[in-house]
């Protein structure tokens, strides 16, 4: 498991320079980085992708990980009829396995997903919603496979959300069991929603694409964000229960609670996952 840090920052010098400040080689970065544009169907330019991912290179830093909210501008279309032969829904899904195409050629091995899916006011609409979400995800596993790119979905924590908690992110894998539809593990979203971060580790286990290293106090009626190991997960039982897995991914550490003043709070996560991965 390699530690990384999640950022928007796209100016591959500066970017750069901050990961050798930090003592990391891995990066994820924003599809900001290499759309055209800022509607949600704007079309990814792989040449600007693959010009990021050389400049970084040539400075030792590895892009690793693409995330996007691609899937959330999807959204608006999911719970429709048989949205998939909507011109709209067509469109959206298009855009997204054009920008995994994207990632593909550029030899990125993953994309985070932000999947934030509401439920429909009626209960009686809940099949119909998962029915087309799943067809969604079966249509860009199936691109994700061609282009040899891992989906690593990160859900909500909040019940008002399809995908929230471990049983419907195991749900989700189960319903689309192409090995390249996987997961975010993140301890922290699951605790928050109720869910056991520990053990849901070994089900997910072969499916778990990216990480994110999170702690808090509290579940989804109320909660505070703390630095790692400060709150109600145990850090280090976590990382030895991914590294068990054989996860060689990349974990990055997010929402670190407050920071003193000038104090590089992600600097001290960074520190903290490394000295933990590091340890017997």
């Amino acid at each position: 498991m390699k530690v990384g840090i999640q950022t928007g920052m796209n100016d591959p010098k500066k970017l750069a320079a901050y990961c050798h400040e930090l003592n990391v080689d891995q990066v994820c970065l924003g599809d900001a980085v290499f759309t055209a544009g800022d509607a949600p169907t704007a079309p990814g330019d792989v040449e600007k992708l693959m010009a990021s991912k050389a400049a970084l290179a040539e400075q030792s830093v590895d892009l690793s990980v693409i995330y996007t909210h691609a899937f959330r501008h999807c959204e608006r279309n999911t719970a429709a009829p048989d949205w998939l032969r909507q011109l709209e829904g067509r469109k959206d899904l298009e855009s997204v396995l054009q920008m995994i195409e994207c990632v593909g050629e550029a030899s990125i091995p993953a994309v985070l997903f932000y999947t934030y899916m509401e439920r429909p006011a009626s209960k009686a609409d809940e099949p119909d919603a998962w029915k087309s979400l799943m067809d969604f995800y079966a249509a860009v596993a199936e691109g994700a496979e061609k282009s040899n790119v891992k989906i690593a979905t990160h859900g909500h924590f909040h019940p008002d959300y399809l995908i929230w908690n471990f049983e419907s992110i195991q749900r989700l894998l189960e319903d689309v069991p192409n090995p390249y539809n996987g997961v975010t593990y993140d301890a922290g979203i699951l605790a928050l929603a109720d869910s056991d971060p520990y053990s849901a580790v070994a089900p997910l286990s072969d499916r778990i694409h990216f990480a994110h290293a999170r702690d808090v106090v509290g579940n989804w009626e109320g909660f505070e964000e703390v630095f790692l190991d400060e709150g109600e997960i145990d850090y280090p039982r976590v990382l030895r229960l991914v590294e068990e897995t054989g996860f060689d991914g990349v974990i990055c550490p997010e929402h670190l609670g407050p920071a003193k003043p000038g104090e590089n709070i992600e600097a001290l996560a960074v520190a903290y996952l490394q000295q933990h991965l590091r340890e017997p």
